[in-house]
């Protein structure tokens, strides 16, 4: 982040000069606007608590014709979003103009086609009408329903570990009270299987705005592609596969599959866990397993927001090792053990991490400032990601993340002192010193 810049409501302003004098107008509006938003939404959810269609129509048209909905949904979303992804308020306020979202459809949308180990990856780049379109209907959406208690990816909008480590401390807790029968059924390509005519009857919004926003449905698109190994023809069908249901990976898709979810009637003494369309069932008995996974199958299909494939498991007894949310539960002698499900995916990343920096210290511009400079800050990559793993598997067993950790903070001091280099100042914070070495846990490191 620049030193130079002083954020106000999402953006920068340059801090010599202050909030430039038309940006502060805006500020003044947003402050006027605010209030009026507030009414709106208020209106909103009070038909929608009452179930009376014409006065929800009615609310809905209101919302949807007010640039103060869309101008303080956009500024609250760009709070959340990187530093490179915001937009100004001279952007939003110019695009928070009456008939958006009848324009903001034919928005030109980038979307990049590349491989990875996981397959083809197909990512997509809004314009600023757009992204305003879609934090409106998520704002909608989400005064809309209630998530129900085993649905776990709406417990902490925005603080996705936060409810990661809510969802694994239940199962942790669910499986120390004798539910020794597991399953982790899930729904195959689960975004993919929504339709327009279904979810116009789940979700609270006109099926133009349906259609033109909450479906991958773009008038416009610059496909780009990023492997020479991809035919023309191959990249029509990837996009083409892409572009059915809804966009995967989008805040919008994710409040309308929580909505979808939440008509599930789940009852019954089996514990039921969701996040997206993976599912975790525990039992007391095998038979009691067998018998919930039936029911959310037929739960799942009887679903109208669209055609959903479900895939069942077999129940197991949780002394198998049990996989979910990227965790891996399983018991040892001494009780349940919690790890991560794919630790070479962390020696992985932290390895790529230090490649990077070695390319500086040992290419043609080693010894340099600026190749120092360039491998201390993948150095420090290496240290904050060894800090957020440790906050996004908190409810792993303590002494193995600690361990990861330190692991991480020996191999760069290995580094630091193989290559005579100083502690930066932003490595303050990170806790290095010069202890002993410290293996890395979960097998040996790449």
């Amino acid at each position: 982040m620049n030193n130079n810049v002083t954020i106000v409501e999402g953006c920068e302003f340059p801090k010599s000069d202050g909030v430039p004098a038309e940006e502060g107008k805006r500020l003044k509006q947003l402050k006027s606007y605010r209030e009026k938003y507030k009414e709106l939404l208020a209106n909103y959810h009070v038909a929608l608590k009452l179930g009376d269609s014409s006065k929800l129509k009615l609310a809905l048209h209101g919302c949807m014709n007010a640039s103060e909905l869309l101008v303080c949904t956009a500024v609250n979303a760009n709070k959340s979003v990187g530093f490179n992804q915001r937009h100004t308020l001279a952007e939003i306020f110019d695009a928070a103009k009456s008939n958006l979202w009848d324009t903001a459809c034919n928005e030109l949308v980038h979307i990049d086609v590349a491989k990875s180990e996981f397959g083809d990856i197909v990512t997509r780049k809004f314009g600023v009408g757009r992204t305003i379109i879609h934090d409106a209907c998520c704002q909608l959406l989400k005064g809309a329903f209630r998530t129900r208690s085993f649905q776990y990816e709406g417990r902490c909008y925005g603080l996705r570990k936060k409810a990661v480590k809510l969802a694994v401390r239940d199962i942790k807790t669910a499986l120390n009270s004798n539910l020794a029968w597991a399953a982790t059924p899930h729904i195959d390509q689960f975004f993919r299987g929504f339709t327009a005519e279904g979810l116009a009857q789940v979700i609270p919004l006109p099926k133009t705005v349906i259609t033109d926003y909450v479906m991958a449905n773009y008038k416009k698109c610059h496909i780009q592609c990023h492997d020479a190994a991809f035919t023309p023809h191959q990249i029509d069908q990837i996009v083409s596969q892409a572009e059915k249901g809804i966009p995967e990976g989008f805040a919008l898709s994710t409040v309308v599959a929580m909505q979808t979810l939440s008509h599930i009637s789940w009852t019954g003494p089996a514990r039921l866990f969701n996040w997206g369309g993976r599912f975790l069932i525990l039992g007391a008995t095998k038979e009691e397993v067998e018998t919930a996974q039936k029911t959310l199958v037929a739960d799942v299909q009887a679903l109208c927001a669209g055609t959903f494939k479900f895939e069942t498991t077999e129940a197991k007894q949780a002394d198998q090792p049990v996989e979910f949310l990227g965790h891996l539960f399983l018991f040892g002698k001494n009780g349940l053990i919690v790890l991560p499900a794919h630790p070479e995916d962390l020696h992985k990343k932290v390895g790529e991490f230090e490649s990077r920096a070695l390319e500086y210290l040992n290419g043609p511009l080693k010894g340099e400032p600026d190749a120092k400079m360039q491998a201390h800050q993948f150095l420090h990559h290496m240290l904050i990601y060894a800090a957020d793993w440790r906050r996004a598997f908190s409810e792993c067993s303590p002494e193995l993340a600690d361990a990861f950790q330190d692991a991480v903070k020996r191999r760069v001091e290995r580094t630091l002192a193989k290559f005579d280099l100083f502690v930066p100042f932003f490595f303050c914070d990170t806790g290095l010193n010069k202890d002993v070495q410290c293996e890395f846990p979960y097998g040996p490191a790449p």
